[in-house]
C-alpha cells in the first residue's frame, strides 16, 4: 500500500498525469526486487488482485457512475460499493479456487457492510497506535488495539450470517496463470502499452513458475484442546503426524 500510493503520487512532483496502472505495476515490481520471495505468499496476490479488479471496476463503471450521479449522489455511491465489492470478489475468486478450493459467495454482501466499517476504524487505529507509541501513551496504544479487535469482532458476526462456504473441485495451478495471463493482456490493451503487458508477465511467470512446480514440505498445525498436533506432509506424498 506504502509503495502504490508512493507511486501514484510521485508523478504530481513533476506536473505529470497520475496513472493508477503504472503505480500498481511499479509497486508490484519495487516489492518484489526487494522481497523476492514476497511471490510466494498468498496474501500478496489476494492483495494485488483484489486492487487489479478494483481498478478495472473504476474504470469501466466510470460512465454509469456520472450518470447516476446527475440523478441521485447516494444512488451513485450505492453503485460504486456494489461495483467494487463484485470486483474485488472476482479477481480473488480464481485464487481463493486455486489456493484453497473453496469460497463464501456471500462476501460481496459482508463487504458492503465489513470494509467500510473497517476502513474508518483501521485508519483510526492507526493514527492512535501512532500517536501513543511516539508519545508513550499506553491509554491510547490500548484504544488503537480495540479498534483494530472491532473489524475482527464484525467479521466473526458478519461469518454467521454471510459465511457459508462453496467447496470447489481440485483445478491446476496453471489455470490459474492463464486467466492471470488474459487480466494482464487486458490491461495493456487497454493502457495501449505492449511493453507493460510484457513486463508483468514476465514478472509474474517468473515469480509464479517455482510455485508451481515440484511439491514442498507442507506443515498443518491442528488445534485439539489439550495441545498442538502438527501434520507433515513429506513431496512424495508421506504423511507424519
Amino acid at each position: 500500500a506504502f509503495f502504490f500510493f508512493f507511486f501514484l503520487l510521485l508523478p504530481t512532483m513533476f506536473a505529470r498525469r497520475i496513472d493508477q496502472f503504472d503505480a500498481l505495476y511499479a509497486s508490484g515490481l519495487v516489492v518484489v526486487l526487494v522481497m523476492p520471495l514476497v511471490v510466494l505468499d498468498v496474501g500478496f496476490w489476494l492483495s494485488y488482485a483484489a486492487v487489479v479488479g478494483l481498478l478495472l471496476a473504476h474504470v469501466y463503471t466510470e460512465k454509469t457512475r456520472i450518470a447516476l450521479a446527475e440523478r441521485s449522489l447516494m444512488l451513485s455511491l450505492i453503485f460504486s460499493a456494489c461495483a467494487a465489492s463484485m470486483a474485488a470478489f472476482l479477481a480473488t475468486l480464481p485464487i481463493l479456487i486455486t489456493v484453497f478450493g473453496s469460497f463464501a459467495p456471500y462476501s460481496i454482501v459482508a463487504n458492503l457492510v465489513l470494509v467500510p466499517l473497517a476502513s474508518l476504524v483501521q485508519v483510526s487505529a492507526i493514527i492512535c497506535g501512532l500517536i501513543g507509541c511516539i508519545f508513550d501513551w499506553p491509554a491510547l496504544i490500548g484504544l488503537a488495539a480495540m479498534c483494530a479487535n472491532l473489524i475482527a469482532i464484525w467479521a466473526e458476526v458478519l461469518a454467521r450470517f454471510f459465511g457459508a462456504v462453496v467447496v470447489t473441485p481440485a483445478v491446476s495451478p496453471w489455470w490459474l496463470l492463464s486467466i492471470l495471463a488474459i487480466v494482464l493482456i487486458a490491461i495493456a490493451c487497454l493502457k495501449k502499452k505492449w511493453w507493460l503487458s510484457l513486463a508483468s508477465m514476465v514478472l509474474f511467470f517468473v515469480g509464479l513458475v517455482p510455485v508451481l512446480g515440484e511439491r514442498g514440505l507442507e506443515v498443518a498445525v491442528l488445534a485439539v484442546g489439550q495441545g498442538d498436533a502438527t501434520l507433515f506432509s513429506t513431496p512424495h506424498g508421506k504423511h507424519i503426524l
